[in-house]
């Protein structure tokens, strides 16, 4: 069984965290612990249901201003919270 690959700093393009790319702190705090995760990316804005936002793989600390991060099986299948 190979391993997991872990995240990087480019993964945390478009993060809320991502700040410190360039501002001279060496990584996100969170990097270290981060592993990656599939989730939906809704906007606070967008009403249900939600099985057209594509499921995309984040590391698990990812944030978007506006934007929550639901795993898959938090929607019932009509796509819906549970």
């Amino acid at each position: 069984m190979s391993e997991q690959r872990k995240p990087t700093q480019a993964d945390c393009a478009g993060c809320y965290n991502d700040f410190y790319n360039g501002q001279g702190a060496e990584q996100c705090w969170h990097l270290k612990s981060a592993t990656f995760i599939k989730a939906r990316l809704i906007h606070v804005e967008k009403v249900p249901p939600y099985l057209s936002v594509p499921i995309k793989t984040v590391p698990s600390c990812y944030k978007m201003q506006r934007y929550v991060t639901v795993k898959p099986e938090a929607l019932d299948k009509d796509g819906y919270w549970r």
